[in-house]
């Protein structure tokens, strides 16, 4: 796993760094009979891009992933994070 550290056009600095998950998962097919419709779906959509890992970006307050993780990222130039942090989506924190 890798780890960097990278300012955005602001001025904010962000961490970075790749997750892979532990087992991968299962999911039955979107189109079978019986699969999940609307917000469900999207979220096993989701789910199936993840399951190879994703870049997680994270500064004070705020999380992103963007899946799946670019092949050579980590070798990429400072310049070029805040690029791919752009394609990242925001996670909602949850605690507890």
């Amino acid at each position: 796993m890798a780890l960097r550290e990278f300012m955005d056009g602001d001025g904010t600095r962000w961490k970075v760094w790749d997750v892979a998950p532990q087992e991968p998962r299962t999911l039955r097919p979107l189109h079978a009979a019986g699969a999940p419709q609307g917000a469900a779906a999207e979220r096993r959509r989701g789910a199936a891009v993840m399951e190879h890992g994703w870049l997680c970006f994270e500064k004070a307050g705020e999380k992103r992933r963007l899946a799946p993780v670019p092949q050579g990222w980590d070798a990429l130039p400072d310049g070029d994070l805040p690029g791919l942090l752009g394609d990242a989506r925001r996670v909602d924190r949850r605690d507890g």
